[in-house]
Formats: C-alpha cells, structure tokens, sequence
C-alpha cells in the first residue's frame, strides 16, 4: 500500500473534525435554538438569521420563549 504525503494526512485528519463537528450540530439541531427557529418563525433565515452566529444557533440551553406583541413575534430568552 502507498503512504500519502504529510500534507495529505493532516488534510484527512482536518476534513474528518470538520465531519464529526457536522454531524454533532446535526444531532443536536432539533434541541437547540435553531430547532426551535425552524417549528417556530417562518422564514427566520431570511430575516435575522443572516446575522446570527453559528454557536448560537446550535447552542441547547437558551430556553427561548415567544411573546407576542402587537403581533410580531419577540422571542426572549428565559431566565
């Protein structure tokens, strides 16, 4: 069997965290914040979810909540 180059194998080694940290928001998506977006607020990636930071969407101790107010949707985090 041919050994790969170095370069190679850190690439391999690199691609295969970027799968596993993939494959752990994709586990996770349905407990955490975007979870909750997606049952939610339609459309929400059209809107404020352009800004929002990937840690955040997948983040699973926010506890969001909605409250209506003259009828747009506010979401708050719950304390």
């Amino acid at each position: 069997m041919k050994q790969l180059p170095p370069t190679y194998n850190n690439e391999i080694e690199q691609l295969k965290k970027e799968i596993a940290q993939i494959e752990e928001k994709l586990n996770i998506q349905e407990n955490a914040f975007y979870g909750f977006l997606e049952k939610n607020i339609p459309n929400w990636h059209l809107t404020f979810g352009k800004i929002l930071n990937e840690d955040i969407l997948f983040k699973n101790d926010l506890n969001p909540q909605i409250v209506n107010a003259s009828d747009e949707h506010h979401i708050r985090r719950a304390n």
